[in-house]
């Protein structure tokens, strides 16, 4: 007994002396995880729906009930920073509106919507309609982007409908929501197919990205630039995209004044659809940057920079697989677009729920964002992350120094999260094994007694720990590698 104690003090100084940089990890605080307060949720949190305040208050529009008798709780809620439902905010509609996107602005809400008029409308922090704001939302067929120019003037892309004619415009109005005449000269700007993001830039100036290939009379190969009266800027353009097929769904500025282009599209000489590249200031594309195959309807939705020094982004969307690699629906890349290989290498979202198909992959990431402790809201379509229950909208843990986590040149092991609830993720590399070398993990209590074991396939990759059978307490995981692998796992189930 005497011999155990000792080397159960020894492995506990072990796991902390070992401590190293552990991945991004499901945080299991955000309360929407437990409480499911959802009632019936299709989890339908996608791009443009969530807004985080500054107290980390995270407001939605979305489709949160299967069956919509309060139409109010199934379009736009808000959650405290924890998750929970902030009660005291109520956006009520007497119909069951599709809201499709919204900007926070002056503490309050500029909502574009569906079946529901005006389709342009404007509510107070609290959710009540603000009876100020005129509502002349011209759109009212497909709202796409909204965005807010330093004036208080409000940019509109969408879709109107004359009769069984559509078109696709881009309209300004007013602070007060009347139609601005002098944007438009007298006329609507159209544009000859949708504008998904309007990316607002330094000097008044904006880059317009979707289906595009017209502005104004100015080829436009999904992607242009203009001023801030609707003007095409000349000096921007994108001879490699392919306006055949596909589309950008989002862009986002480098601080090298490059832009990262999201979505699915062909550049030009290429036979297979790209999800995300990156373009030179002036539109063309750049080279030098590893892009991101599509491969199975591979889409990319959001971009998130990697708060750290050597930088990086996060990427969410549809996808399975990021170049060849397993991801599900999240991965972090360099400024170049290289995978990191440790981040994000767990089964990802909807894994265990579904099984991915060449066709369809189920689930998507729609937005990612920062609260300001950086911790990270992921919002989109789907069930479970990592093997775990979540409800289209989750937390995760930004990297810490913590325990659970060995790295040498030969083998590096993360077990996340750590204390674990429910279950863990264990991800693992192996450089000095050969493959199907029948390398098992096994848990064990503080006796040494072994509790589960599973053999792990690969020399690298992940795999699920049910810990909802043990105890809450101290275990050790061990690997038959040689020299052996051991290290330390808590339990917290709740």
């Amino acid at each position: 007994m005497k011999n155990t104690l000792l080397l159960f003090v020894f492995l506990l100084a072990m796991s902390f002396s070992n401590a190293q940089t552990s991945l991004y990890s499901l945080d299991n605080t955000f309360r929407i995880l437990q409480n499911t307060p959802l009632p019936n949720t299709n989890g339908l949190f996608m791009t443009g729906n969530i807004e985080i305040d500054a107290n980390n208050h995270i407001t939605a529009i979305g489709n949160f009930c299967s069956q919509p008798m309060q139409p109010h709780k199934c379009s736009m809620l808000r959650l405290d920073p924890h998750g929970l439902i902030d009660n005291t905010f109520s956006a009520n509609y007497d119909s069951y509106p599709l809201l499709r996107v919204f900007k926070s602005h002056n503490n309050k809400f500029l909502i574009g919507s569906v079946l529901y008029l005006p389709s342009l409308h404007r509510r107070n922090n609290d959710g009540s309609i603000d009876n100020t704001f005129s509502g002349n939302g011209f759109i009212d067929d497909l709202m796409t982007d909204i965005c807010v120019q330093p004036s208080g003037k409000i940019l509109v892309a969408g879709k109107i409908q004359f009769g069984l004619v559509g078109f696709s415009m881009l309209y300004r109005l007013l602070p007060d929501g009347q139609f601005d005449q002098t944007f438009n000269a007298n006329r609507l700007r159209r544009i000859n197919d949708l504008i998904f993001n309007i990316l607002p830039l330094p000097s008044n100036r904006y880059i317009l990205a979707g289906t595009i290939t017209n502005y104004s009379g100015r080829r436009a190969n999904l992607i242009c630039k203009i001023d801030g009266d609707g003007n095409p800027d000349t000096t921007f353009y994108a001879p490699q995209l392919d306006t055949l097929e596909g589309s950008i769904n989002h862009v986002y500025p480098t601080t090298s004044g490059k832009y990262l282009i999201a979505g699915r599209f062909k550049i030009q000489g290429q036979n297979n659809f790209t999800a995300l590249a990156r373009l030179n200031a002036d539109g063309s594309l750049d080279t030098t940057f590893k892009t991101m195959q599509n491969i199975n309807y591979t889409i990319v939705y959001a971009i998130l920079p990697v708060r750290s020094p050597s930088g990086g982004y996060i990427i969410g969307g549809r996808f399975q697989s990021y170049n060849g690699t397993r991801r599900g629906c999240i991965a972090m890349i360099d400024s170049n677009g290289n995978l990191n290989q440790q981040q994000f290498a767990g089964m990802g979202i909807d894994s265990v729920a579904q099984t991915f198909s060449n066709q369809n992959p189920p689930g998507a990431i729609g937005e990612l964002a920062y609260q300001s402790n950086g911790k990270i809201i992921v919002a989109g379509i789907f069930s479970k992350y990592d093997g775990m229950p979540v409800n289209g909208i989750l937390r995760l843990t930004s990297p810490t120094i913590g325990i659970g986590e060995e790295k040498t040149n030969n083998y590096s092991i993360n077990i996340y999260p750590n204390p674990a609830n429910g279950y863990a993720t264990v991800a693992y590399n192996f450089t000095d094994i050969v493959e199907n070398q029948n390398t098992r993990l096994s848990i064990k209590d503080i006796l040494g007694k072994t509790l589960q074991s599973q053999t792990l396939e690969n020399t690298s990759g992940s795999t699920l720990i049910d810990t909802r059978q043990l105890t809450n307490g101290i275990y050790f995981y061990e690997i038959n590698h040689k020299p052996k692998i051991v290290g330390k796992i808590i339990i917290q189930n709740n």
